[in-house]
C-alpha cells in the first residue's frame, strides 16, 4: 500500500532489501527525497536518519516517520523538522514527498543560478579591472600612461607643497629609435621599450629606497607618455645634491645596452628636466617645459638638459616659425635668389647656386639657418 500511494503521486519508489544498508543505497541512488523510519539503525547501530543527515554527499530532503513520542526530541535535536506521526496517511505523505522534491529542485536551480551569477560578477569585475588598467596603463610597457601620470604628478606637487620640497620631472626621448624599429621590427622594438621602461622604474625604486633611509624621496613615479617618450617624477627633500645623484643613476641606466633575443640594442636617450615650483607652477606647464628641455637635448644629439627660459623661448619661436612656414608655402611667399658661380680660370659664370629666401612683410628676412632645419 505504501508504494501504491507514493506511485500515485508520480514518485518512483525504491525499497532497500536491508534497511541497515540504507546509507549505502542512498549514496548509490542519490534519490530526490528520502522517507525513513525513526526506529531504523544503520550497520553500526546509529539511527539511520542521523547517519543520513550527517552524510555530506547526501543532499536529498528527508521525511521521518516517527512511531513513538520519545523519538520526536532526538529528531528535533538533529535539526530534522519534517516529521510524520502515526497514524500514517500515505496519500498525504506522498504529497509531502512531491513537495519536498520540488522544493529541493528549486533550491538546486537557485544554487546553480547563484553560482552562475557569482561567476558572471567575477568575470565582470575582472573585465572592469582590465578596463581600468587599460585606461591607466600603457599596454606595451605596463607603466602608467600619460593620463595616469598627470594624476600622479598632481599628487606629487601636493606632496612637495606640503613638505616644502622640490619636485623634478624628467622626460626621456630617443634620438634614433625609428632606426631600431626599421632594423629589428616593431615587436622587438616594443620589447626593447618594455625592458627600458622596467629598468627606469627599477632605477627609480632603488633611488627612492636608498634616499628614504636618510629621509629622502617621498613621492616618485615612472610612466610612458607615448611610443617614443618616458617620464619620471620625484620629490627631492635633499635638493639639488639629491637630484644630481639621481641624475647620475639615470645616466648609468641609460648607458647600459638592452639584450633582445640575442641582439644588443643601444638606445641613444636624451633627457629634459624641469623643477617644480621654480620652472612652472602647474602640471601642464611643468611637463611641457621638461619636454621642451628634452627636445633641446635631442637637437644637440642627446644627454641631459635642464629647462631654462631661453630654451622655452626657442621652442616657442620654433613653433611660431613652423606655423608661419605653412602659411608662407600656401601663399607662395618663399623666393629663390641665384648666386653666380664664376670659373676663376676664364672669369666666366659657369653656374648658379639657388638660395631659398623668406622675405617678411614688415621688411627683412628670416635667416635660412633658422627656418630651413624646421622645413626639413
Amino acid at each position: 500500500e505504501t508504494g501504491r500511494w507514493l506511485a500515485r503521486e508520480g514518485l518512483q519508489v525504491e525499497f532497500p532489501d536491508r534497511p541497515a544498508a540504507g546509507l549505502e543505497i542512498a549514496r548509490k541512488l542519490q534519490p530526490g527525497v528520502i522517507i525513513v523510519d525513526a526506529a531504523l539503525r544503520d550497520m553500526s547501530g546509529v539511527p539511520l536518519y542521523a547517519a543520513l543527515a550527517e552524510a555530506a554527499d547526501i543532499t536529498a530532503p528527508m521525511i521521518v516517520l516517527c512511531p513513538s513520542e520519545r523519538d520526536v526530541t532526538p529528531l528535533l535535536d538533529a535539526e530534522l523538522h519534517d516529521i510524520v506521526r502515526k497514524p500514517y496517511n500515505w496519500r498525504l505523505i506522498g504529497k509531502r514527498a512531491v513537495n519536498a522534491c520540488c522544493v529541493a529542485d528549486i533550491r538546486s536551480r537557485l544554487a546553480q543560478t547563484e553560482d552562475s551569477l557569482h561567476k558572471t560578477l567575477r568575470l565582470a569585475e575582472a573585465a572592469r579591472s582590465q578596463l581600468r588598467s587599460h585606461q591607466s596603463f600603457e599596454p606595451v610597457t605596463g607603466l602608467p600612461n600619460k593620463t595616469k601620470f598627470m594624476d600622479l604628478l598632481r599628487r606629487g606637487m601636493a606632496a612637495a607643497d606640503r613638505d616644502s620640497n622640490e619636485l623634478a620631472v624628467f622626460v626621456i626621448g630617443f634620438t634614433r629609435f625609428r632606426l631600431v624599429i626599421e632594423a629589428m621590427g616593431q615587436d622587438h622594438a616594443d620589447a626593447a621599450l618594455t625592458k627600458f621602461g622596467r629598468n627606469l622604474a627599477d632605477c627609480l625604486h632603488r633611488a627612492g629606497r636608498s634616499q628614504r633611509n636618510g629621509g629622502g624621496l617621498r613621492t616618485s613615479a615612472a610612466a610612458t607618455l607615448d611610443q617614443f617618450r618616458f617620464a619620471l617624477m620625484m620629490t627631492c627633500p635633499g635638493g639639488q645634491e639629491e637630484l644630481h645623484e639621481f641624475q647620475e643613476a639615470i645616466l648609468d641606466e641609460l648607458s647600459r645596452p638592452i639584450e633582445i633575443d640575442g641582439q644588443t640594442v643601444y638606445l641613444s636617450a636624451c633627457v629634459g628636466i624641469a623643477i617644480y615650483p621654480q620652472d612652472a607652477d602647474n602640471i601642464d606647464q611643468l611637463l611641457q617645459r621638461a619636454d621642451n628641455a628634452m627636445r633641446d637635448a635631442q637637437s644637440r644629439g642627446g644627454g641631459f638638459r635642464y629647462f631654462c627660459a631661453e630654451t622655452d623661448a626657442a621652442a616657442a619661436r620654433k613653433l611660431a616659425i613652423e606655423h608661419k612656414l605653412h602659411e608662407a608655402l600656401d601663399q607662395g611667399a618663399l623666393t629663390v635668389a641665384y648666386q653666380p658661380i664664376t670659373d676663376t680660370a676664364s672669369g666666366l659664370v659657369s653656374a648658379a647656386e639657388a638660395l631659398l629666401r623668406w622675405p617678411q612683410p614688415e621688411g627683412g628676412f628670416i635667416p635660412p639657418d633658422e627656418f630651413i632645419p624646421i622645413a626639413e
